[in-house]
């Protein structure tokens, strides 16, 4: 009987100590930059046999101390290989159109891996090991606040600014090794950096605090055994390629293993 009594006492206190110790919502983290940060873009595949060099550049400027200070930069792996024997699991049509789409408004000749980018133009001095130049462009002040998966940009546009400008983002993988068993690099180990996971753009938004809008980056993500993320995002004019200015970080180690649709 005593016990029966004290049933309805212990479930009161349970209710009691989760009133008081409900987790608070985590913080929203800012990240803000008002200096031109130019965006390095790579297009890749595990199943093209002349991939490796650029990809393990990539992983060296990886890196590199300025990253996300001075320049950011990202591995977008093509599908248009998969056929040749070794489906590239990091591959997606959403990265094929990006390079479809520069040379459909003339930024490139010919739809290829690898191919360097930076602001939107061909570098080739990745094979030789040449510092990145320095490209020089008006800065376009932006701001990011991540709440989860939601990141909400803002940009500042002088007034007389009439351009609709759209927001890009990824989720970025970190220095990661993958073992190939078949196709053009059968029985290579390859070094990645930077990999895109995710591929989410919107048009930006006037409002009385400037230009902006919410990226989800978790809709089309892709994360085959991720441990270490970043994020990138960008700002492009409607209509271009070209990157105007971009931010980028490292997040908190999480695991995660959704694919894009």
């Amino acid at each position: 009987m005593e016990g029966q009594k004290l049933l309805p006492i212990c479930r009161f206190l349970v209710v009691l100590l989760g009133i008081f110790f409900i987790p608070s919502p985590a913080k929203a983290q800012v990240y803000e930059s008002r200096q031109f940060t130019p965006l390095v873009e790579l297009f890749t595949s595990e199943g093209c046999s002349s991939c490796p060099p650029a990809e393990n550049w990539m992983f060296q400027i990886g890196k590199n101390q300025s990253l996300f200070k001075t320049f950011n930069a990202i591995e977008f792996h093509v599908d248009y290989w998969d056929y040749l024997g070794w489906k590239d699991p990091f591959s997606h049509k959403l990265f094929s159109k990006r390079q479809r789409d520069y040379v459909r408004q003339k930024y490139m000749d010919s739809v290829a891996t690898p191919t360097v980018l930076v602001q939107g133009k061909a570098f080739y001095g990745w094979r030789r090991q040449q510092p990145l130049p320095k490209a020089k462009q008006a800065s376009l002040p932006i701001k990011v606040v991540q709440n989860g998966d939601q990141f909400k940009v803002s940009v500042i546009l002088p007034k007389s600014d009439k351009r609709q400008l759209l927001a890009h983002g990824s989720y970025l993988s970190r220095q990661l090794t993958s073992k190939v068993s078949h196709g053009e690099n059968a029985g290579r180990t390859l070094n990645h950096d930077l990999i895109a996971l995710s591929l989410s753009t919107k048009p930006l938004q006037s409002s009385k605090d400037g230009w902006q809008t919410v990226l989800n980056l978790k809709e089309n993500r892709v994360a085959p055994h991720v441990k270490q993320r970043a994020f990138v995002i960008w700002i492009s004019e409607a209509g271009r390629q070209m990157p105007l200015q971009s931010i980028g970080a490292m997040l908190p180690q999480k695991s995660t293993r959704k694919s894009l649709k």
